[in-house]
């Protein structure tokens, strides 16, 4: 992993001419540019001034020896760097509509820019590997007869330096100077995000599903020449052996949102966040990854209206180090085997799950979900077992914990309740034991003491309550009473034991999730700042030092470790990305390692 980004979410990425280098643009006020080596993951150029808002484009020269980017800024400013040098030649204002890309023509020094309803191109007579000077000039491309459009993707045709865009209407238009010479409408309603032009030929794709190839040599402004492939008809071949869809369909088909020729192949990349190889040898199909993804819930009164996107449901099987489940906002659970880095099986929900635990004896897998409801599922398959173990409740499900003899399920809700189920209970079974008044707040999380007769739950307010299960739930007042309790899992952010893994001045709301290693000598925290902490464990001294690691964009929602610690897993909240670390056995260090 390539971490000099400093946790800044990386908005869009270019590879050099020589195909080693790789140049990377991030989010923030001080937006920056990072030039690296994919070999060596070493830092080649970071290059920063001028622009802000983020970077959402960036291109090489045809030679390799310039870099340009554009901002996100009102400005929509435009970067012309010497990125070995670090120099920067020239900046300039983009126009008055976002500038979604960059591209350079094979053939001389000239660059497009494009984006909302304008395509410009810019020539600048004196560029030079060694920084010579020069300010750009622009020309606003003519559309004609096809009206001013959005335009979403353009590449230049290799052998005759033409242009060709493609736009939100679901057109392709080539260029000839700075007008258009020819349109033609792929797609009636749909718009085109991706276009891959290389001696194998050209390959044009965005929504419904329909993706356009022309072989080498022949015009893509001819769609009667495209061979044309049904992403639709080959998601369906793309199962599992329970006969689910291993991929996360948008819509009836997937969206192909970036297209690129490799040796004798296609790759795609979908808006479900998944990488496609079409063709080959034996041509084929084939998912080379996948993960969760930024989709609206199903249902208008999830979330606001699905206005959030994030991944918050996180547990690792308790018998097999190697597998762990995930689960978000796009209505997805995911079991993950962490050996293969691979997903193994995927089962689509009603309901957004917002946690997930498995019984310590490895045959349930719970998932609480937005709507109220608690499924149990099946761990290898994901099938849904015809026990319920609850009704639905008024308010989501905020936390889930098994007993160690795996008897009973304790279910925490967003009002404050918590209700404690007995795990095999058939549909129809007497009503669980509701914990009555239970806090305030959403409970956040639960644990059970190791003879499973004692519950720990912990609330938004960050208020520890401890109740007598097996006396009938009576709430116990008096922590002393509790001291020498041996808890079967530690997940709460406060309490003696973790004293120290809070920061200075913090409440506690900014530690998202905590886990105690099973061998008991570690608690990770995932925190609000991007960062996951490793503290010694009992942590009962305020400011305790910490292993430190950073990897995700924004805020980490969850974290837990692989049943033998080998492994700590974590979640990104809003980046939605699943990580696993390695962690140093005489120092506590924490690597990332590739999922």
């Amino acid at each position: 992993h390539y971490l000099e980004h400093a946790g800044a979410e990386i908005l869009c990425m270019a590879l050099h001419p020589g195909r080693t280098l790789v140049a990377s643009g991030d989010a923030g006020a001080r937006a920056s540019v990072h030039v690296w080596d994919t070999r060596t993951l070493a830092t080649e150029a970071v290059l920063a001034g001028g622009q802000r808002d983020g970077i959402g484009a960036i291109a090489f020269t045809p030679d390799g020896s310039l870099l340009a980017c554009a901002d996100l800024s009102p400005q929509h400013t435009i970067a012309l760097w010497n990125w070995r040098a670090a120099t920067l030649l020239s900046l300039t204002r983009g126009g008055a509509g976002a500038v979604l890309g960059l591209v350079f023509s094979p053939k001389d020094s000239s660059m497009v820019s494009f984006g909302q309803r304008h395509v410009r191109f810019w020539s600048r007579p004196l560029v030079g590997s060694g920084g010579g000077g020069g300010g750009w000039s622009a020309r606003k491309g003519a559309f004609g007869a096809a009206g001013a459009q959005t335009v979403l993707c353009a590449a230049f045709v290799p052998s005759t330096a033409a242009l060709l865009t493609g736009t939100s209407r679901g057109m392709l238009l080539e260029w000839t100077g700075h007008t258009v010479s020819r349109a033609v409408r792929l797609h009636s309603q749909w718009p085109i995000f991706a276009i891959a032009i290389s001696a194998e030929g050209v390959a044009v794709g965005g929504r419904g599903g329909r993706l356009l190839v022309w072989p080498a040599g022949s015009t893509p402004m001819d769609p009667q020449l495209a061979k044309p492939v049904d992403l639709a008809q080959l998601a369906t071949g793309l199962t599992d052996e329970y006969g689910r869809l291993r991929c996360l369909l948008t819509g009836d088909a997937p969206c192909v949102r970036a297209l690129a020729f490799a040796r004798g192949t296609l790759l795609l990349v979908t808006r479900a966040g998944e990488l496609w190889q079409l063709g080959g040898a034996a041509p084929q199909c084939r998912l080379l990854l996948q993960g969760h993804c930024a989709l609206r819930a199903p249902s208008a009164h999830e979330h606001g209206g699905g206005a959030r996107s994030e991944l918050w449901a996180l547990a690792a099987h308790p018998q097999r180090a190697e597998l762990f489940v995930t689960a978000g906002d796009d209505c997805t659970v995911r079991v993950w085997d962490a050996a293969a880095c691979a997903m193994q099986c995927m089962r689509r929900v009603r309901a957004a799950p917002q946690c997930a635990a498995f019984s310590p004896d490895g045959t349930l897998l719970a998932v609480g979900g937005a709507d109220g409801t608690t499924l149990l599922l099946e761990p290898d398959s994901l099938t849904e077992l015809p026990i319920r173990p609850s009704a639905p409740h008024a308010g989501e499900v905020t936390a889930l914990a098994f007993t160690p003899d795996s008897a009973l399920l304790a279910v925490g809700y967003a009002d404050g309740s918590v209700e404690v189920h007995s795990a095999f209970a058939e549909r129809g079974a007497r009503e669980p034991l509701r914990l009555l008044g239970a806090h305030v707040g959403a409970a956040r999380s639960l644990d059970w003491s190791e003879d499973g007769s004692l519950l720990q739950s912990c609330c938004e307010g960050m208020v520890l309550a401890w109740w007598d299960v097996e006396g009938g739930g009576e709430r116990i007042i008096d922590a002393e009473q509790v001291s020498d309790v041996e808890w079967a899992t530690w997940t709460a952010p406060v309490g003696w034991p973790v004293v120290g893994i809070l920061p200075q001045l913090s409440d506690g709301t900014d530690v998202h999730g905590v886990s105690r290693s099973n061998g008991r000598h570690l608690v990770a925290t995932a925190d609000d700042f991007g960062k996951l902490n490793l503290f010694a464990y009992p942590s009962a001294v305020a400011g305790s030092a910490c292993r430190v690691g950073a990897a995700h964009a924004g805020h980490v929602s969850n974290v837990c470790w692989s049943c033998d610690d080998s492994r700590l897993f974590s979640t990104g909240g809003a980046d939605m990305t699943v990580l696993q670390w390695r962690v140093g056995r005489t120092n506590n260090r924490l690597d990332p390692i590739d999922m």
